[in-house]
């Protein structure tokens, strides 16, 4: 299916390229690098007329061709940017032919603001439907980012879940809890009814007969796990370093250890598991442990080089050979693992982490988070990045149900003294979202009913004696602290076919949804879903984004308990920090307004 996915990505960028005759050059957002990496090579572009490729910002390339691609999202900056360029193009009597090329595709408010700077005729504007990006082998995503509104979540994640059945098949059933779930999935249903009238077919798609059914994930039902911090190998990377489709950006040391990656073009290092078999054995492992697992393996790796000196025959000496590129590939990647893993113990030792997780886990723990603010403030008195303070609130917010008015005055006041008036707009950004929320001083009895603490007495969230070197339950992601969202799953994948507890998982906060598309094929979905020797493959699809960690929980869930075979898709991979960020206008865009 990646390979599909890819294959098929290729050829829609590259005829789009070539509609374009001649040489032409590309001017590509950076964010968009990791993706256009994962799809195509530097000298198939070459190949199709592209020689060089420049960064897509507000520096225009000197050396540019007539020909001239941008290739961006439909976001406002970018409008703007475009619209910059075309119009210094102009003033300099540059005779550019300006193509931009939408990922994923073109919506109102970029064209609109194209029309608005008096550049929209100036341009050709194309899309590249790229639905997903294989990040991995089991994980697809869309590259939305947690600020998305929610008429375009639902518009590109519809689009992703077609796209994925016309080379899977459609999925027979679909389970998920959340509003935004059940709107998902009734969207996606009249999509399917549309096309089968338009197309006077009983079905647009067969049923399919690998995937057992997809379950919709709703990130509005859990927003406790994404303020945590993750405490698993990747998701602690992705916290401290930040990964971007499946790239990590490598400290300069780092580079400089490596000789392999001393070229200024080597900086990033892939994370995807096809890349290195030490990336898939560590990916999941608690930080606490990274240590050990590095250890393991260099062990194993100098065994392996061992193979040289008992290679006393010509076929030995043969076979050791063809091991050689792959034992050296695997040591420059040991090399940078072990690396980044001193990187995150530096991290992990100091003591603002420890105290920013002294608050963490006492306020999933059910503790009152007055009891947590004079630590709050000793990390505010050390100038901690400001995204770690709004985390906390945020989290405190959400596990009981608002907080007082007083506090809210309090660290308000206290965050833009410190931290600068730009930080009142992410404030009230994040007040609006309702993820930073005054108690209601009413109707407390009806608020506790849909409150963290129903969750907490509901599901085994917290594990006090977890192990961390061998896990055998999902809290080791957290140290203790097991995933909402993912009990929440499984409870679903366990108990929807069981009327007994489908009252339990109706009554519980957030709308319960459990679609079978296709009526008449139930008899064989069950049948399908309940065969003895053979995994329920399901698909599960996080809507509004979801962190590597939670990935971690459900691949543990698959390997303990043997009944499930996951793949995994995502609007998005997240943090908690990037949430916040999300909800903090850039100081160009206030400028811009």
């Amino acid at each position: 299916m990646s390979k599909d996915v890819k294959e098929t990505a290729r050829f829609y960028l590259l005829d789009l390229i070539d509609s374009i005759a001649g040489k032409k050059s590309l001017l590509l957002e950076r964010e968009l690098s990791g993706i256009l990496g994962q799809i195509i090579t530097t000298n198939t572009l070459q190949e199709h007329g592209i020689p060089q490729v420049f960064w897509f910002d507000r520096n225009i390339p000197q050396e540019l061709d007539q020909k001239v691609i941008y290739l961006c999202r439909p976001t406002y900056e970018n409008a703007k940017l475009v619209s910059a360029h075309v119009r210094q193009h102009q003033q300099d009597m540059n005779q550019t032919e300006n193509t931009v090329i939408l990922l994923p595709g073109t919506n109102v408010l970029f064209e609109t603001v194209l029309q608005e700077e008096g550049v929209f005729g100036e341009l050709v504007i194309m899309e590249w439907s790229l639905h997903v990006v294989p990040l991995d082998e089991d994980l697809f995503s869309l590259e939305l980012g947690p600020g998305v509104k929610e008429e375009n979540l639902l518009k590109h994640s519809v689009s992703a879940l077609v796209n994925f059945e016309s080379y899977n098949g459609r999925f027979p059933r679909a389970s998920g809890r959340g509003f935004n779930s059940a709107k998902l999935v009734e969207i996606w249903d009249k999509w399917y009814q549309e096309e089968s009238i338009n197309n006077a077919r009983k079905d647009v798609y067969e049923l399919s007969t690998s995937y057992d059914s997809v379950l919709i994930m709703d990130r509005s039902m859990d927003w406790v796990t994404p303020f945590l911090t993750q405490l698993t190998y990747f998701g602690l990377l992705d916290e401290i370093l930040g990964i971007e489709q499946m790239n990590v950006k490598l400290p300069p040391n780092l580079v400089s250890r490596n000789e392999n990656l001393s070229s200024g073009s080597h900086k990033k290092f892939s994370l995807s598991s096809s890349y290195s078999t030490i990336t898939k054995d560590v990916k999941d492992v608690n930080f606490n442990c990274i240590g050990s697992h590095l250890g393991k393996i260099a062990r194993k790796l100098s065994s392996d080089y061992e193979g040289r000196r008992q290679a006393k025959t010509v076929n030995q000496i043969r076979d050791f050979v063809s091991k050689l590129g792959s034992l050296q590939s695997e040591h420059t990647s040991l090399n940078i693992h072990t690396g980044l893993a001193e990187l995150m113990m530096q991290h992990t030792k100091s003591n603002n982490f420890r105290k920013i997780l002294q608050i963490q886990q006492s306020l999933v723990s059910g503790v009152d988070p007055s009891s947590q603010f004079p630590l709050l403030d000793q990390l505010i008195y050390m100038d901690v990045p400001v995204e770690e303070i709004f985390r906390i609130l945020c989290l405190a917010s959400i596990v009981s149900t608002g907080l007082k008015q007083r506090d809210i005055d309090y660290y308000r006041k206290e965050i833009v003294q410190t931290y600068g008036y730009k930080n009142i707009l992410t404030f009230q950004c994040l007040i609006d979202a309702g993820l930073l929320r005054v108690r209601p001083s009413s109707n407390i009895s009806l608020q506790r009913s849909f409150s963290y603490t129903t969750w907490l007495n509901n599901y085994p969230l917290i594990d006090e004696e977890v192990n961390e070197q061998h896990p055998l339950d999902i809290s080791y992601t957290y140290s203790g602290y097991g995933p909402l969202s993912v009990h929440m799953s499984y409870d679903i994948l366990q108990n929807r076919d069981n009327p007994e507890k489908l009252p339990r998982l109706k009554s519980l906060p957030g709308e319960y949804v459990d679609k079978w598309f296709k009526q008449q094929d139930r008899s064989f979905s069950r049948t399908f879903t309940r065969g003895t020797d053979k995994k329920r493959k399901i698909l599960v699809f996080f809507l509004g984004g979801c962190t590597f960690t939670e990935l971690s929980a459900f691949r543990l869930l698959a390997e303990k308990h043997g009944k499930f075979e996951f793949t995994f898709m995502t609007t998005g991979m997240i943090t908690g920090g990037k949430v916040v960020q999300s909800f903090t206008p850039s100081i160009q865009t206030l400028i811009d307004e």
